[in-house]
């Protein structure tokens, strides 16, 4: 650009107008007429000079000192001028990552160029949202590479390292306002380097130099890889090698449930550990003996150190890969498992790669973050993408949708009338997916994809009201007050009242619900709900009160099919809105199967042989709409098409025929017949 130098004093100049006038003072009803009189003329005449407003001339500047758009994806420019909500004493333009939030320029690191009344400063800088505890700074604290980049910048002289006085916002320049910090060698970095920190060169406006603009290009353009090095690079996230199960045998479970898990045996919730050494200490206390150092690093490890964004690859044995993931949820506890550890994870893709340039380690899981030729190697050996979405709950209707065979009308229907009751159940035959849909609902009323926001459990006919609200349980030699699980559930919600949390009870007409909610009858109700209608329970101490807080929602799942159940208390039925789930061997059934490899002459026969069944089970006076077969029977489908013959014959043979020859007990012959033409 021409002229470069003297337009950075013109607009230098134009900016001590404003300041030395103190224009930055006045509310907005005041600032016109003193702006026109004496900031406009001068903005005008420079328009004139250089057939550029002021922040549009460093704009340009800016976009000419990257070499192309596209060195840096993802990345958007922004100018800010003179004028805004008050008449501002200083320009200035940056790049930033565009994070599809709310607020993505303060989020987001930025590479900037800024003239204000004393100077002009250039270089890279966080946005003043992000925090210490955010993986964009951790990202440099744990990256050697990038520290030696930031180095090797401040030994040539390249730009300072600096952070402003408190209160400056980031726009002052004179020598009083910079605080050098201290990075001379790689130990530096985890003492010294924060949010606050900038990397810049500045100049008051008697000593720009003449090359001023090279010395921009040459400052943003190297601090434009650090950028890129940081954020466009997967930054942020840690990579994990994992092994599902012993040699991943459990690696299809792991898969088709989206999770990953872990045991060692070690049957305590984690979570009740707040640091690596207490959950240490504390295995060592609930152990027979001292564990390996291996075992409780890994429970360490996806208990606190994982983070949801992180990227899990999946090996089996020591030159094999199976498969990646991303990392989807917080850890969580379920001691019904095998692998009672667990986190969500959204797989990406599986196959089977071989690694011939790398021995993998033994661990079952390790943390490869660090290595950075490694990480590439897999990358590249497994196809990752190299540019991955680092907020994995990033919500879409449309994805959550994909594998559930009703409408998007209806499903947002039900969505918003479990919003507006609070409490809902949904009823339908077997195989309709009511469980499967119950967490879809959640999804989408919470719009995102957080399991450790959603408790699963089981009604049956033993649950008594101690499992599900309070009782005393036996303690060595007595008896101790435990809170159940839907107690302890409302206490977590209350503890975060600003998100949603849900409560889904599946198979919720197995059990004795008025035994069950007692007292609880009332407080579900959803004008009941809060700390103004809190009451007295039956094992309460003097004193104790208890409410179910407005963010907690209930979904239970009722089988209409089963007969050996009586029908749902009606005080119970008043206080929650029903649901109907039906079949849906429909187009997107259809197309679901054939994504998933199934022929369509196996499709068709599917869905014929079906409905031919279902009119069978309506048409009968003893049946009808609640007892007809579900999709959901379909769903799992067989990993090799050549598999898909004798994956229909098994679910005809042993899972849909039980259930016809129950239906008709009393008439075999017809039962028969029904489950031959299923075999035809």
């Amino acid at each position: 650009m021409q002229n470069t130098q003297q337009a950075i004093k013109d607009i230098i100049e134009i900016n001590k107008i404003i300041y030395d006038n103190e224009l930055k003072k006045l509310a907005m009803s005041e600032m016109s007429a003193p702006y026109n009189k004496l900031v406009k003329p001068s903005l005008e005449k420079f328009q004139t000079n250089y057939k550029s407003s002021s922040s549009l001339f460093i704009k340009k500047l800016l976009e000419e000192c990257i070499d192309s758009y596209d060195q840096l994806p993802g990345m958007k420019i922004k100018a800010f001028g003179n004028w805004g909500r008050r008449i501002n004493p200083y320009v200035w333009a940056s790049f930033y990552i565009d994070n599809k939030n709310d607020q993505p320029f303060s989020h987001s690191i930025q590479l900037y160029v800024l003239i204000n009344h004393q100077g002009i400063k250039f270089g890279f800088g966080y946005g003043d949202k992000i925090v210490n505890s955010s993986p964009i700074i951790n990202s440099v604290i744990e990256n050697i590479q990038i520290q030696n980049k930031i180095l090797t910048g401040l030994k040539n002289e390249l730009f300072e390292a600096l952070v402003l006085e408190p209160g400056s916002a980031g726009i002052v320049i004179n020598e009083h306002s910079k605080i050098k910090v201290e990075l001379k060698n790689n130990s530096d970095f985890k003492a010294n380097w924060n949010q606050d920190v900038h990397l810049i060169k500045s100049y008051s406006k008697d000593k720009i130099p003449e090359d001023i603009h090279k010395q921009i290009n040459d400052v943003i353009h190297y601090l434009s890889d650090l950028s890129k090095s940081q954020l466009v690079d997967d930054t942020g996230k840690q990579y994990w090698l994992f092994s599902a199960g012993k040699d991943s045998n459990s690696w299809d479970e792991f898969y088709n449930l989206a999770l990953m898990g872990i045991s060692y045996s070690f049957k305590h919730d984690l979570s009740k550990f707040n640091t690596q050494e207490d959950l240490y200490s504390n295995y060592d206390k609930l152990t027979s003996s001292e564990g390996r150092m291996n075992t409780k690093k890994a429970l360490s490890d996806i208990s606190q150190t994982m983070k949801k964004g992180d990227i899990v690859i999946v090996k089996k044995g020591t030159h094999e890969c199976l498969g990646y993931g991303i990392v989807s949820s917080d850890y969580y506890f379920n001691e019904t498992t095998l692998y009672p550890h667990q986190r969500r994870v959204h797989w990406k893709t599986k196959g089977l790669w071989r690694i011939n340039d790398h021995n993998l380690p033994l661990k079952t899981l390790t943390n490869i973050t660090n290595y950075t030729d490694f990480v590439n190697d897999l990358k590249n050996a497994i196809g990752m993408e190299s540019k991955m979405k680092i907020n994995t709950s990033k919500f879409s209707i449309n994805d959550l949708l994909k594998d559930v065979f009703t409408t998007k009308e209806d499903f947002l229907k039900t969505v918003s009338l479990l919003n507006h009751k609070k409490n809902i159940i949904l009823q339908g035959p077997p195989g309709v997916g009511k469980t499967f849909i119950a967490k879809k609902i959640a999804y989408g009323l919470m719009e995102d994809y957080d399991d450790s926001k959603i408790e699963m459990i089981q009604f049956h006919q033993s649950y008594s009201y101690e499992d599900f609200i309070q009782g005393y349980r036996p303690d060595e030699d007595s008896f101790k007050l435990v809170n159940g699980v839907f107690y302890s559930f409302c206490e977590k919600a209350k503890s975060d009242p600003d998100n949603k949390y849900f409560f889904v009870i599946d198979e919720i007409n197995r059990g004795n619900l008025s035994k069950i909610f007692g007292e609880l009858m009332m407080l579900i109700e959803a004008d009941k709900r809060g700390p103004n209608n809190q009451i007295p329970l039956t094992y309460s101490k003097q004193d104790e009160r208890f409410y179910v807080p407005k963010n907690v929602y209930l979904i239970g799942t009722m089988n209409t099919a089963d007969r050996s159940l009586s029908i749902v208390d009606y005080a119970l039925r008043r206080r929650f809105s029903f649901i109907n789930l039906v079949p849906n061997f429909n187009n997107k059934f259809e197309a679901f199967l054939t994504k998933k490899g199934i022929s369509k002459k196996v499709i068709s026969s599917i869905v014929s042989k079906i409905n031919s069944l279902n009119e069978e089970i309506v048409n009968d006076d003893s049946l009808g709409d609640g007892f007809k077969i579900g999709h959901s029977y379909f769903c799992n489908t067989p990993e090799n098409k050549a598999m898909e013959k004798g994956w229909l014959n098994d679910i005809m043979n042993f899972e849909i025929s039980p259930i016809l020859n129950e239906y008709w007990f009393d008439n075999k012959d017809k039962a028969e017949s029904l489950i031959t033409n299923l075999n035809s």
